[in-house]
C-alpha cells in the first residue's frame, strides 16, 4: 500500500505540498557499536536483503571521520567511513523495505 505525504503551512493548516506516493516503509532501526581497526564497520542483520534501503548516522561529536556509503546486503548492513571510527562510538540504522 503506498501513502502519500501531505506538508502543511505551521500558521494556517493548509496543504503546501505533497510527496508520493511512497513506495517504502521503515522496517527496522536501531544502533550498533563501532569496533574500530579500520574504515569499514558491518551492522548483522537478519532478514535484511539487497533491495532493502539503508541509512546510517553516527555523532559527528564523538566518531571519528562519517559515512561515505551505507549498502544492504544479505543479512547485513556494510558501512565505509570516511576513515577508523576507533571502537566504542554509536552508529544508528534505519533499513526501508519497498511495500
Amino acid at each position: 500500500m503506498s501513502k502519500t505525504v501531505e506538508f502543511r503551512d505551521s500558521a494556517y493548516g493548509q496543504v503546501i505540498g505533497t510527496v508520493g506516493p511512497i513506495g517504502a516503509a521503515p522496517w527496522v532501526a536501531g544502533w550498533m557499536v563501532t569496533i574500530g581497526g579500520d574504515a569499514n564497520e558491518t551492522i548483522l542483520l537478519p532478514g535484511i536483503t539487497v533491495n532493502d534501503v539503508c541509512v546510517v548516522m553516527g555523532n559527528p561529536n564523538t566518531i571519528a571521520g562519517h559515512a561515505l556509503s551505507a549498502e544492504c546486503a544479505a543479512d547485513q548492513i556494510n558501512v565505509v567511513w570516511s576513515e577508523d571510527p576507533t571502537a566504542g562510538h554509536y552508529i544508528d540504522y534505519m533499513v526501508f523495505r519497498a511495500v
